[in-house]
């Protein structure tokens, strides 16, 4: 009996403070991290290709962050890029060509659905690929379908994938970690 009594007075003394136990911050790179190219692009109705809106390249690089790699930027005229490179091995080809240890690619088509209970509807689906520099011809890649409902009429592609961007962080995030759990 006494041993039962000491037993939850020890869980009631100590359960309580249990959740009151500081997280830690978000792993920081290391000047040790692995470098990574990370870049998305997005084909819009209109046609062309664009390079993703910054909330998807930040949640893609804090990411990116939060497993150790250490996200370097690549070139501005991405647009142009990837305008003349129409299939993924071609652009992830370039991405690797512009020197990192790793290689992230996602590549998203946005299309409106429905007008759907006064929220316009669309979907942003797409391929998340990742490979190491030094062997490309092992890529890996995972496709991802994000519904987004927005509230206006004038939002667009741009919009949906900012909406989108931290459930295809988190497909991002998987990717990685299944990938380099085979590397490291």
């Amino acid at each position: 009996m006494r041993m039962l009594l000491f037993s939850s007075l020890v869980l009631c003394l100590v359960v309580p403070c249990l959740g009151c136990a500081a997280r830690a911050p978000a792993p920081q790179p290391s000047a040790s991290a692995l470098p990574a190219r990370i870049t998305g692009v997005y084909t819009p109705r209109s046609g062309g290709v664009h390079t993703v809106p910054d909330a998807l390249s930040s949640a893609l690089e804090d990411a990116a962050t939060a497993r150790g790699l250490s996200p370097q930027p690549l070139p501005d005229d991405l647009d142009a890029v990837f305008g003349q490179r129409r299939s993924t091995p071609h652009r992830m080809g370039w991405v690797v060509e512009q020197g990192a240890g790793l290689a992230v690619l996602v590549e998203a088509d946005v299309t409106y659905t429905s007008l759907l209970a006064g929220r316009y509807r669309w979907t942003v689906t797409g391929t998340a690929t990742v490979a190491m520099a030094l062997a490309p011809e092992q890529a890996v890649s995972v496709p991802f379908n994000v519904p987004v409902f927005l509230r206006f009429h004038h939002q667009r592609e741009a919009d949906a994938l900012a909406e989108a961007a931290p459930v295809i962080a988190h497909h991002v995030g998987v990717l990685l970690d299944d990938f380099l759990a085979g590397v490291r």
